[in-house]
C-alpha cells in the first residue's frame, strides 16, 4: 500500500465527511500541533499563535478575490512580505492601496486606571470624566510587490518566476486561490488548453514546478518545510467518469477529451480542475524534498460562486441546489487555508476542510492517477514553451499570450516526473527546449 492510500485509510471518517465534510460546526478538531480550533475558526485564530510569520514571504494568486482579499489582509497583518501574482495589476495596486490605508483597532486603553481614581476621588473622576474612545494602532506591515501573471497562459506564469527570481527573496510558501468556476466550453490563448484546466490546474501546477528550487533552499536555510496550498472544493466529487474507450486509469480525469469539446461539460470540468489540486498536492509531497503540499476546501462561495455561475446557462439552478451547504463567511472560509500554510504539525498531501483531514473522493486517492495526471501536465507545459508565443497582453482570463520573450525555456524534468526549473545561479529561464525527454 502506498503511502497516499494509507495517509488517507488511516483517518476515521464517516459517511458526512466522504461526502463533502459538512459536518456539525460545533465540533473540535485536534491538530498534531497540540492546537484544537472549531470548524467556526477564522483565519485571524488559527495564525494568532504562529510566532514566526514576520519572517515569511508568501507568493498569492488570486488575491484581489474574495477569499484572496482576507488571506493577503490576515498574512499582512501578521507581518508577512507578500507577493500577488496578478493578471490585472492595477486592480491588485488598488488593493494594496486599501490594505495600506486600514488602520486595526486596539483595545481600551486607561480603563482600569479610571476605575481606581474614581475610587479615590470621586468628585474629581466626575469633573474629569469623559467618553473615552477606542485607540486605533498601526500594524507596521511589510510592502506588498505585485508582479504581473496571467494564469491562462503558461509563458506568463514563466515570466512570473523569472521576475520573482531576479528579486533574490526567501520563498516560504505559495498561496494558489486564484480559479474559474463552471465555464462555457474555451480555449486559453495562445496556448490552446481548456479554460478550467488551465487556470485552476496547470498554471499553478506550472508555478510551483518553476519554484521548486526556492522552496526548497529558504526550507533548508529557515529549517521548516515549505508550503504550497492549492485550493480545491466538494466539487471535485463531480469529476468525469471512466469513458468507452479511454485509457486507464481515466476515472475522474477526461485526458482523451482533456481540449474538446466533445462530451463536454461545464460542471464535470470544474470538478475534474478541483480534483488536479488534491492529486497535485499528493505528489508534491512524495517528489520534492522539504516541501509540505496540502490539497483544501475553504468551504466557502459566497458572491463570487454566485456571480460566476449566473454566467453560465442553468448555473443558477445549480447555485440554487448548492447554495444551503456553502453558507460560509470569508472568514472563516480562510482558516483551513491558513491553517494549512502556516501551521507546522499537519500531515502533509491529503485534503482539508473545516480545519482537519478530510475524505476526499476514490479517483483523488489513486497513485496511479496523480502519475498519470503528473506526467500529462509536465508533457503539455513542454509543449507550450516549445512554441513561439505571442507577447502577453493580460485582457482577458481566457484570452492573452505568455510574456516574457520568445526564447523557449529549458524544462528539466525531477526524479519525481515534476517539472523543474533550477535556480537562477544555475540556469536561467531561457534556453532549447528538450522534447520528449522522458
Amino acid at each position: 500500500m502506498s503511502s497516499f492510500t494509507s495517509a488517507c485509510s488511516s483517518i476515521d471518517f464517516g459517511f458526512s465527511q466522504c461526502f463533502g465534510g459538512w459536518q456539525n460546526a460545533s465540533v473540535e478538531v485536534k491538530l498534531s500541533a497540540g492546537q484544537s480550533f472549531p470548524a467556526t475558526a477564522t483565519g485571524m485564530d488559527v495564525t494568532e499563535s504562529v510566532s514566526d510569520l514576520a519572517s515569511k514571504t508568501f507568493i498569492l494568486t488570486g488575491a484581489t478575490g474574495t477569499l484572496g482579499r482576507a488571506c493577503a489582509k490576515i498574512l499582512r497583518a501578521r507581518g508577512c512580505k507578500l507577493i500577488f501574482a496578478s493578471r490585472d495589476v492595477e486592480k491588485a495596486s488598488a488593493f494594496v492601496g486599501e490594505m495600506e490605508k486600514e488602520d486595526f483597532e486596539g483595545e481600551d486603553e486607561g480603563d482600569e486606571d479610571e476605575d481606581d481614581e474614581e475610587e479615590k476621588d470621586e468628585e474629581k473622576e466626575a469633573d474629569e470624566e469623559k467618553p473615552k474612545k477606542k485607540k486605533k494602532k498601526k500594524v507596521t506591515m511589510k510592502e506588498v510587490t505585485i508582479l504581473k501573471c496571467d494564469l491562462s497562459s503558461v509563458h506568463s506564469v514563466k515570466s512570473f518566476c523569472r521576475e520573482f527570481q531576479k528579486l533574490a527573496l526567501p520563498l516560504h510558501g505559495i498561496l494558489c486561490l486564484a480559479g474559474v468556476v463552471v465555464q462555457p466550453f474555451a480555449l486559453t490563448k495562445p496556448d490552446g488548453v481548456e479554460t478550467h484546466f488551465a487556470i485552476n490546474h496547470l498554471s499553478h501546477y506550472a508555478m510551483v514546478s518553476f519554484l521548486s528550487d526556492e522552496l526548497t533552499r529558504t526550507a533548508a536555510v529557515a529549517g521548516n518545510d515549505g508550503k504550497v496550498v492549492l485550493v480545491s472544493s466538494n466539487a471535485h466529487h463531480w469529476s468525469y467518469r471512466v469513458r468507452r474507450g479511454t485509457t486507464k486509469p481515466s476515472r475522474g480525469i477526461d485526458f482523451e477529451n482533456l481540449n474538446s469539446s466533445y462530451g463536454y461539460s461545464a460542471i464535470n470540468s470544474y470538478g475534474q480542475s478541483k480534483l488536479c489540486p488534491i492529486l497535485h498536492a499528493w505528489r508534491i509531497s512524495e517528489t520534492v524534498n522539504g516541501v509540505r503540499a496540502f490539497a483544501v476546501n475553504p468551504g466557502q462561495f459566497g458572491e463570487e460562486l454566485s456571480k460566476q455561475f449566473g454566467e453560465y446557462f442553468g448555473g443558477s439552478i445549480v447555485h440554487s441546489l448548492v447554495a444551503p451547504f456553502t453558507k460560509v463567511s470569508v472568514e472563516v472560509a480562510s482558516a483551513t487555508v491558513l491553517l494549512c500554510l502556516t501551521n507546522s504539525g499537519l500531515p502533509p498531501g491529503v485534503y482539508y476542510s473545516e480545519c482537519k483531514p478530510t475524505r476526499s473522493s476514490l479517483p483523488s486517492r489513486d497513485p496511479r492517477l496523480a502519475t498519470q495526471l503528473c506526467d500529462e501536465s509536465d508533457e503539455m507545459i513542454r509543449e507550450i514553451l516549445a512554441k513561439k508565443h505571442v507577447e502577453f497582453s493580460g485582457e482577458n482570463e481566457s484570452g492573452g499570450g505568455g510574456g516574457g520573450g520568445s526564447d523557449s525555456p529549458k524544462v528539466p524534468r525531477s526524479p519525481g516526473g515534476m517539472v523543474m526549473m533550477t535556480s537562477p545561479a544555475k540556469m536561467s529561464i531561457g534556453g532549447d527546449s528538450p522534447r520528449g525527454m522522458k
